[in-house]
């Protein structure tokens, strides 16, 4: 069982992370060590090429590494 929600999460991102929450970032899923995020695709994300641009991905692994991390811990916010 996860040591936090899902909302509580998201609360979380909106509120402390509001660069993260505004650019769509939200947590679907948070359970005991494990999280999925899901980041709303833009235009704007893209690099020359087509490709998602690198900060977006590293910035979409390091929001589920944390929220993996509150799953299994709780709202620990320096975690």
């Amino acid at each position: 069982m996860a040591a936090i929600t899902v909302d509580d999460f998201n609360r979380i991102m909106k509120q402390d992370l509001p660069w993260a929450y505004g650019i769509g970032m939200r947590a679907q899923s948070v359970g005991d060590g494990e999280a999925v995020i899901r980041l709303e695709f833009v235009d704007e994300m893209l690099r020359p090429g087509g490709t998602v641009a690198g900060p977006f991905l590293l910035a979409l692994a390091d929001a589920a590494m944390y929220a993996a991390v509150m799953g299994k811990l709780g709202a620990v916010k320096m975690a």
